[in-house]
């Protein structure tokens, strides 16, 4: 059975100052799922968790800042320091998405049973740990694979977003499963998921494939000595969710920046 498959993805995307968005055919923009959701549901654990990203760097390094700061003083730009330390979070975050990109391109390439997809660069170790586990998810679920790494588009509400497996799964039929390599599984990932299990179609080429239906969804949470396969709701609720967030996004990119109209009245008390 030929596994179905998005090529060339990037050809298909691009990245703008207000997110991410997809084209097909010459329609677009597309919204993407994750920008809808980042946007139209915004993370109560962001702030805190670049607060702990710059207190557990300084307190760290807490001589060497020293110095830096007074350099940075000496040289006339205080600014720097403070510029630095505020990069801190972002350059992290960064970090941890391109290790997430690297495990989940070797583990394309081992579910294409195709040897030259996927290349280990930087914390290769933590990689290879990973990669192990999904090699066991494999041993002990046998799933089969219908379709990997799939761009799903829906037309009539303007989104799309790609998934990373869409597979027969002994004993719990066929289901979306996402791949996740950071600490934790949030509950946004039941929103990400059912906006992909109601996609119009899958691209393919130049093809549109109609977007398989499925009985569920799950994500694969590969953690460095051991996987977990977790369901994730995604029903009325979760479908409702998506939709509301879908709203709010679309409004923060188009019209908020009109929400507000220019002073009618000034005065200088």
């Amino acid at each position: 059975m030929t596994i179905i498959r998005s090529t060339d993805r990037d050809s298909y995307r691009t990245d703008e100052g207000s997110g991410r968005f997809y084209w097909w055919q010459g329609e677009g923009p597309f919204i993407s799922v994750t920008n809808a959701i980042k946007l139209g549901i915004p993370s109560p654990y962001i702030a805190p968790w670049y607060a702990k990203v710059v207190a557990e760097h300084v307190d760290k390094y807490w001589d060497i800042e020293g110095d830096i700061r007074a350099s940075c003083r000496e040289a006339g730009a205080p600014e720097a320091f403070v510029k630095s330390l505020k990069a801190l979070p972002v350059e992290t975050r960064d970090a941890a998405g391109e290790f997430g990109t690297q495990v989940h391109d070797i583990c394309e390439s081992i579910m294409l049973r195709d040897p030259s997809g996927g290349t280990l660069t930087g914390d290769d170790m933590k990689i290879i740990q990973r990669v192990r586990q999904f090699i066991d998810f494999e041993k002990v679920m046998k799933p089969e694979y219908i379709a990997v790494e799939g761009i799903v588009f829906n037309r009539e509400y303007g989104y799309a977003g790609a998934f990373d497996i869409l597979c027969d799964l002994p004993g719990h039929g066929r289901v979306i499963i996402d791949i996740k390599t950071g600490k934790g599984v949030y509950g946004s990932a039941a929103i990400q998921q059912t906006a992909y299990r109601h996609g119009e179609f899958i691209a393919v080429g130049t093809d549109e494939v109609p977007m398989i239906e499925t009985d569920g969804a799950m994500v694969l949470h590969l953690q460095a000595t051991q996987w977990r396969l977790l369901p994730v709701e995604t029903g009325e609720q979760s479908w409702s969710v998506f939709k509301s967030a879908l709203h709010t996004a679309k409004w923060i990119i188009e019209h908020e920046a009109e929400a507000v109209g220019k002073p009618l009245v000034k005065g200088k008390g």
